[in-house]
């Protein structure tokens, strides 16, 4: 996406934390697309320790133009690829 001119950016972050991690802890991430428009998008993500949720949130955010410095479109592979994965 960097050598098209295009980035994701990050607008908010919601997480609701269920269990500590600390230093010395392995956890893994998992998330997924939820929705995606024209210009936006919104994942829902989940970290686990010992396959317990430790915390679980969403995030929003848009692509933005890096040469122009404004929002735009949501690249149309990205978009292609969720409306393919939304009809399994």
């Amino acid at each position: 996406m960097m050598k098209t001119g295009i980035s994701p950016m990050l607008m908010k972050t919601e997480v609701e934390y269920k269990l500590p991690l600390t230093i010395q802890d392995h956890p893994i991430g998992k998330c997924w697309v939820v929705k995606m428009g024209k210009m936006r998008w919104e994942i829902c993500f989940e970290i686990y320790k010992n396959d317990k949720v430790c915390c679980s949130g969403i995030q929003k955010g848009c692509f933005w133009d890096l040469n122009r410095k404004r929002p735009t479109y949501v690249p149309k592979r990205m978009r292609q690829a969720f409306e393919e994965y939304k009809s399994e």
